[in-house]
């Protein structure tokens, strides 16, 4: 019996490993970039709020006031 011009046969054609490999990094990107994305903006809009608001904090409630261990931070 044929279906679409196929018989029972035909096999269905492999795909080779570069196009698979090529598929997967494709499909990783699209699913890590947004994630990407997001994080970057984040931290940034973090970093900007953080440098407008530091001015204003009173210097007693700076942690590298209270401690002598270094923190990590960008803007200092």
């Amino acid at each position: 019996m044929q279906h679409n011009g196929e018989t029972m046969n035909d096999s269905p054609e492999r795909i080779s490993l570069a196009t698979r490999i090529r598929n997967n990094f494709l499909t990783g990107l699209i699913i890590c970039a947004p994630v990407a994305i997001t994080i970057w903006l984040t931290w940034s809009f973090i970093d900007w709020a953080d440098s407008c608001v530091k001015p204003y904090i009173p210097s007693r409630y700076n942690p590298r006031a209270i401690s002598s261990s270094p923190f990590p931070d960008s803007a200092c």
